[in-house]
């Protein structure tokens, strides 16, 4: 019960702190990181609302995929101009997320049972993009770069909430798999 309680403070609270994240990067930062922020506020969205318990396994809807489809659209925008412009830190921080981003889409359109073979495929692809944000996270907070720094780190605190998620539809699904058997 602890835990539960712990979840309901701290991922309303984490959400309202990336929330206000945004809006300090559409007053404060470049166009383009603004545009950045707001596609991965909908794709974070959407994959919180997909990786419920209550939402998992059911198909997409197009409203919620419309939401993704932008989300997107304006997350590559955003690498698109990154890499136009020449800020590789960025671009590689993009890269690394999109990618992650992928393998979500994947746990959501073909869950798989918790410890499987290929959970732990995915987990072996994701551990070293994670690995890799945190290294952005760090050289913006090395360079200075203090908003990016603590932006950094609010997004990956908030997909950590969305791997939860997935780990409890993985957990479930092995739970569902053991008293079929």
């Amino acid at each position: 019960m602890g835990q539960q309680l712990w979840m309901a403070v701290f991922k309303p609270l984490l959400y309202l702190l990336l929330f206000a994240n945004v809006f300090l990067f559409i007053r404060e930062a470049s166009p383009t990181k603004a545009i950045d922020e707001v596609g991965w506020l909908l794709l974070l969205a959407v994959f919180e609302w997909e990786t419920r318990s209550a939402n998992a396994g059911r198909t997409v809807s197009r409203w919620a995929l419309a939401v993704e489809l932008t989300g997107y659209a304006l997350a590559i925008y955003a690498f698109v101009q990154y890499a136009r412009t020449g800020e590789w830190l960025d671009l590689g921080n993009s890269t690394v997320w999109l990618a992650i981003s992928a393998l979500i889409v994947l746990d959501v359109l073909r869950p798989v049972p918790a410890g499987s073979a290929a959970s732990r495929r995915r987990l072996q692809l994701k551990v070293p993009l994670y690995a890799a944000t945190l290294v952005f996270a760090l050289a913006w907070g090395v360079t200075g770069i203090w908003l990016d720094f603590w932006d950094a780190l609010l997004w990956i605190l908030c997909f950590f909430i969305v791997e939860i998620n997935i780990f409890r539809i993985e957990a479930g699904g092995a739970k569902s798999l053991a008293s079929a058997g």
